[in-house]
C-alpha cells in the first residue's frame, strides 16, 4: 500500500500540484455524477474550461483538449523542464504559456507557466 510522506513538500521539481484532471466525453455528465455522490462542483476556465471537485485535488477536462489523465502543476519556471522529458504544447490552453511532458510510462504531465 501507498504511505505518503509526513511532510508534504510545498513544491515538486515540477511546481507546485494544483489536481488530477480526468478527461471526460461529456462535463455535463461529469457535474451530474460527482453532485450525486454529495460533493460540490464548481465551474472553471482556467487552465480552460473544466469543472472542479470542491475538497478534492481532483477536476474534469473535455476529452476533445487531451484524451488522458493529467497530473497539473503550476509551474517550477525551469527552462529545461523537469528531468529533462521531452515536452509540447496544447493548443486548447489559448497561448498559455505550459509544458505537456510524458513520463516514461506515458503519465501526462501538464506544468503551467504564469496566466
Amino acid at each position: 500500500t501507498f504511505s505518503p510522506p509526513a511532510e508534504l513538500p510545498a513544491r515538486t521539481e515540477l511546481g507546485v500540484f494544483r489536481a488530477l484532471s480526468l478527461s471526460c466525453p461529456d462535463l455535463a455528465e461529469a457535474r451530474g455524477f460527482w453532485e450525486r455522490l454529495d460533493l460540490e462542483v464548481r465551474e472553471q476556465e482556467e487552465p480552460w474550461p473544466s469543472l472542479a471537485i470542491d475538497t478534492l485535488p481532483l477536476a474534469c477536462h473535455e476529452s476533445h483538449d487531451f484524451r488522458q489523465p493529467l497530473l497539473i502543476f503550476d509551474g517550477s519556471g525551469q527552462p529545461e523542464g523537469a528531468a529533462g522529458l521531452p515536452f509540447s504544447t496544447l493548443p486548447a490552453l489559448r497561448g498559455r504559456p505550459h509544458r505537456l511532458l510524458r513520463t516514461p510510462e506515458g503519465v501526462g504531465l501538464l506544468e503551467l507557466g504564469p496566466a
